[in-house]
């Protein structure tokens, strides 16, 4: 089973169910922060192209994003988001 299978919605249940029974683990806790992490990256980058005003539905090339405030930061997450 390949993990980007995964919805969002499920991405977090997973995350609640993890914490609920190992709440103290750093580990753990690290886990759960990535989940949330990468799970909220998609809207974040809605919001970032919208308070920019990009169409959000066309996405701009890498040099127009990174001449905006916070758009090298939000290039570098996404460079590392990949599916096989």
């Amino acid at each position: 089973m390949r993990i980007e299978c995964f919805s969002r919605s499920e991405w977090l249940q997973i995350a609640d169910i993890i914490s609920a029974h190992c709440p103290s683990e750093p580990l753990v806790e690290k886990l759960v922060q990535q989940i949330h992490e990468k799970t909220d990256l998609f809207s974040y980058t809605h919001d970032w192209f919208i308070k920019n005003n990009f169409n959000p539905v066309f996405f701009p090339d890498r040099k127009t994003i990174e001449s905006f405030k916070d758009g090298k930061g939000l290039t570098k997450r996404l460079s590392k988001l990949y599916s096989k």
